[in-house]
């Protein structure tokens, strides 16, 4: 129940999000910089260093995500840990996940789940690490085992089940259950690990049409597969479209129609059109680029931060 309150809470916010995030902004973690830079959403002119390098021990940013408390959330692999700061004006907070807390190693992609909580895909132990979304106290290893090797990406889906990628010896993407970590399938890639010639997972989102979408970071393309039955849809966007060389990080779907992919390799965030996924443009040239969150405007954060308290308040009124 409290998952499906999350959920409602976040559709609050997101259903404002068009008109209340017209002049997002994106936040990019640049690995190799120990900084998180700000370009303008629309235009994207780079407008500094929301986060200077090095500041309050960020060494080698990686995942980036923004919490239910409205606050940005960044993993600094270097130092294994997780660094909260404030989303308007980059001021730092604290260390929310301390330094080796549940024997991190490596984290990467780093979100917040249907249940308020943080999960950190930790490439250096193989697992998905889940922290108290409040405390950041470590909660034990929600995924561990079961020939996770190398994992890299991961997404909650439709139905609140966690997908994640992996590109060891097999290239899949497997999902578990959302709620108990327990695992359900091979979603993609069965025993040789070759659905469509995916090759090598990173980044991975379900898109407004609910299918799912996985950086190809061997074929330098973007796969689509449908979110229900794992069928091979296409090469939503063809390999090397516009100069996209090893996708990773990120790939993000905007309200303004776009899809947002991280080159890492090319050093920009290459932008397509969300419905046909053709080219549009190199919209950030940006090197050493890894993540990216795009940036809502305030009232949006609040909103956000405020959807799970309305709809408990909702509830009581029942």
């Amino acid at each position: 129940m409290r998952a499906n309150l999350f959920f409602i809470g976040l559709f609050l916010g997101l259903m404002f999000y068009p008109t209340l995030a017209g002049s997002a902004d994106l936040l990019v973690s640049r690995t190799g910089y120990d900084i998180v830079s700000r370009y303008d959403g629309s235009t994207g002119e780079y407008l500094g260093d929301f986060i200077p390098a090095g500041y309050s021990g960020l060494d080698g940013p990686t995942g980036i995500t923004f919490g239910p408390d409205g606050n940005l959330y960044v993993a600094s692999t270097e130092n294994d840990s997780i660094l909260r700061y404030n989303a308007q004006t980059g001021a730092f907070i604290d260390e929310f996940v301390t330094s080796g807390s549940g024997n991190m190693q490596s984290p990467q992609t780093i979100l917040f789940g249907p249940d308020n909580n943080l999960y950190v895909v930790d490439a250096g132990i193989e697992s998905v690490l889940r922290y108290n979304g409040q405390t950041g106290d470590f909660m034990g290893a929600f995924i561990s085992g079961y020939n996770l090797d190398f994992p890299f990406g991961m997404t909650f889906g439709p139905n609140s089940d966690l997908y994640v990628t992996h590109s060891g010896a097999d290239s899949q993407v497997i999902r578990y259950n959302g709620l108990t970590g327990v695992f359900i399938d091979e979603f993609l890639g069965g025993g040789s690990g070759w659905v469509a010639g995916l090759d090598l997972p990173a980044a991975i989102v379900f898109g407004p049409d609910d299918n799912l979408y996985v950086a190809d970071r061997s074929h330098n393309t973007i796969k689509c597969y449908n979110g229900e039955t794992g069928v091979f849809i296409d090469d939503f966007v063809s390999s090397g479209s516009g100069g996209l060389l090893v996708p990773e990080g990120t790939i993000c779907f905007s309200p303004d129609g776009y899809m947002y992919v991280t080159s890492h390799n090319s050093g920009d965030i290459i932008r397509y059109d969300g419905q046909t996924g053709e080219f549009i443009d190199q919209f950030i040239d940006c090197s050493q680029a890894t993540f990216f969150v795009i940036t809502p405007e305030p009232n949006t954060l609040l909103l956000l931060g405020l959807g799970v308290p309305i709809i408990l308040g909702l509830r009581k009124r029942r």
